[in-house]
């Protein structure tokens, strides 16, 4: 596969060394820090090269949650890169966090670009990449990608990506996370540089870089956008350019790259060359000297035979439409005495259907009450049945029963002890702990063992069961261990917050050492002195409230307060305090506020994760699971007191020891 990729790659340079792109004006839409590499390969094929950027690479917006998947990064088994754009930026934020990507870790990109990125960083060996097709399906399409049931995979990419690749992996039976590192924003710029410097094509490799190419410009401008020739990375950009209103000629590259790209460059030359050489020789040959005197003989021909040729003109056109409009009046009538016959004949052809239809509809609709009146009956009969059988069972369990209590071999006593212990110990797990898991594990286990006895008798305590586990299972669960998580990081992170600080003004002091040549007088001392003292006083206007300022020494309370609130906020999410919850997380955010910068990306992230947290319910209403248990109970008193209790089985009110 190495030797045919360098054969590609060889023959794709080739095309660009013979391409001659001059004097083409060539507009590339990339962003800036990537676009230097093609805008060289285009001058060195002659073409004018216009950098134009339509997308921004910006700073994430969840970047907790990145610093959270990086702490569990040795976890995964596949780390799959879908630009090099996330190379970069996954790799820069690793190193600030100090992560290193563990060697147990393979890698996969999505093309041929993030795969150089990854072979700088040294991971040439580690690498997968598609052969052909650089996006999403082609990664499916790799043998190393199709077995990975129960293995743990990391989509690293910008926000706002395609779902196909996580979704087709999910099916696959591999559990996928996203780490989303960067955000593609498009710039606060107009085309109006454009306008006296048009390009000839432009070069756009994202469907996100075409609705920004399009809505950056204005309604004026978009005429003449919408004509402009554009190369694109896919089909699917192609298809998307068309939705959204280019309709000039559209070029996909036939690879994903730079030399794909400059491939379909000259492909669209040579098409627009053949198509300027056509037109220009059809003008070249209507103007030759031989097509100029035909022209001449032909016009001289016709104006002597034009004065001969009208008076016979006319009158052979009067005759030519009298016989016409006779003609038409004689094929009128035929017309419409065919139609009528024809009519009549239709008509009497769907009259006979109509009745052939209604005498099958009649036989049909009594075949259909005959076989509706045999299914009663024999629904009817079927009941009789079942009743007669729903007997005969109840007999029979109380045959069962007889013989089970006289032998001594009745385990149901225990069984329903057992059952009503568990049921007892999920009402405690739920209503005293709050343990909805633990509560649905006990319903669960009494359920397993009510239905091993298979006592008819029991179903409408199943029911019930099955009642109160669907009202669990439907309770919003919060995660604690995730949350408390984000609450420990907190607390760590708070004494890295940046406090506000005092505005530093310089003040200017004219220079003592400087002497004037001249004796001062009186005046001119008394203005020196008060520009001097001027100098000292500085008034600074604020209209907003101003928050005291906190001394040094007392800065590490303030940190100290903050963690002490965050971890009382940890204890109420255990406890399931909502109020206490509420107001701890409260107290925290009003002091970022009060207290610390918040304009700084680490304290608006803090308020904003605080923010999230205060969105939970950490005490959700827990419902009734108590009814299951007083149905058993009722059961349990009815056995005993009908059969007897045996000698070594417990009595109502014990429980047995699990």
């Amino acid at each position: 596969m190495n030797y045919w990729l360098r054969a590609q790659k060889k023959f794709w340079l080739k095309c660009m060394d013979e391409a001659k792109l001059a004097p083409i004006k060539v507009l590339v839409t990339r962003p800036e820090h990537q676009a230097q590499g093609l805008c060289q390969a285009l001058e060195k094929t002659g073409a004018t090269p216009l950098p134009f950027p339509v997308l921004e690479i910006a700073n994430p917006q969840e970047s907790v949650k990145i610093q959270a998947t990086l702490q569990h990064i040795d976890t995964f088994d596949w780390l799959i890169f879908i630009s090099a754009n996330a190379v970069d930026r996954a790799f820069s934020i690793m190193q600030e966090a100090d992560v290193k990507l563990p060697d147990s870790c393979k890698l996969a990109a999505v093309g041929r670009s993030t795969a150089n990125k990854l072979k700088a960083l040294n991971f040439e060996n580690k690498i997968v990449m598609p052969a052909e097709r650089f996006d999403s399906e082609g990664l499916l399409a790799l043998d190393e990608l199709n077995d990975v049931a129960d293995g743990k995979i990391l989509i690293i990419r910008g926000e706002g990506g395609r779902e196909t690749l996580g979704e087709a992996l999910k099916q696959r039976g591999a559990v996928v996370e996203y780490m989303e590192v960067y955000r593609r924003v498009k710039p606060d710029v107009k085309l109006d540089s454009l306008d006296k410097d048009r390009p000839d094509i432009a070069i756009v490799t994202s469907n996100q870089g075409l609705q920004n190419f399009w809505q950056m410009a204005n309604k004026k401008q978009q005429q003449w956008l919408k004509k402009l020739p554009l190369v694109v990375m896919s089909e699917r950009n192609r298809g998307y350019a068309k939705k959204i209103g280019y309709q000039g000629a559209i070029m996909v590259a036939p690879q994903q790259s730079d030399e794909g790209l400059l491939a379909a460059l000259t492909q669209w030359r040579k098409k627009n060359e053949a198509g300027n050489s056509n037109m220009a020789a059809k003008k070249q040959q209507s103007s030759t000297p031989e097509a100029v005197k035909k022209k001449q003989l032909s016009s001289q021909g016709d104006d002597n035979g034009k004065a001969a040729d009208t008076a016979q003109k006319e009158k052979f056109g009067k005759r030519l439409i009298i016989i016409i409009i006779i003609l038409m009046v004689a094929a009128g009538s035929f017309a419409g005495y065919t139609l009528w016959l024809k009519f009549n004949q239709l008509e009497a052809s769907v009259m006979a259907r109509i009745e052939d239809y209604n005498g099958a509809q009649l036989k049909q609709l009594q075949s259909l009450k005959e076989s509706v009146s045999d299914q009663n009956q024999k629904r009817l009969s079927l009941e009789k049945n079942i009743e007669k059988l729903q007997k005969e069972n109840d007999l029979l369990w109380v045959s069962v029963r007889a013989v089970t209590v006289q032998n001594g071999y009745d385990k149901r006593p225990w069984q329903f002890a057992e059952a009503a212990y568990l049921m007892r110990l999920a009402n405690h797990r739920l209503q005293l702990e709050k343990d909805i898991e633990g509560a649905i594990v006990g319903l669960q286990s009494a359920d397993a063992i009510l239905k091993e006895v298979a006592d008819p008798a029991l179903i409408g305590v199943r029911e019930q069961l099955a009642r109160e586990l669907t009202q669990l299972k439907m309770l919003d669960v919060v995660d604690i261990e995730g949350v408390s998580a984000q609450l420990i990081s907190l607390a760590e992170n708070a004494r890295q917050l940046p406090i506000k600080g005092i505005e530093v003004v310089e003040l200017h002091v004219s220079d003592s050492n400087e002497a004037s040549s001249q004796p001062e007088q009186w005046q001119g001392v008394v203005d020196r002195v008060w520009s001097e003292m001027r100098s000292l006083v500085v008034i600074t206007r604020n209209d907003k409230p101003v928050a005291p300022l906190i001394p040094a020494d007392q800065q590490s309370y303030l940190y100290h307060n903050i963690e002490l609130q965050l971890e009382s906020a940890r204890l109420a999410m255990l406890k399931g305090e909502q109020k206490v919850w509420l107001s701890s997380l409260g107290y925290v955010k009003n002091w970022l506020y009060d207290y610390f910068d918040h304009e700084m990306p680490s304290v608006s992230n803090s308020v904003e994760l605080i923010n999230q947290l205060e969105k939970l319910n950490v005490s959700p209403t827990l419902p009734d699971i108590s009814t299951s248990l007083r149905a058993l109970q009722q059961q349990r008193e009815t056995l005993l007191n009908n059969n007897g209790a045996p000698q070594s089985a417990p009595q109502p009110d014990e429980s047995p020891v699990l």
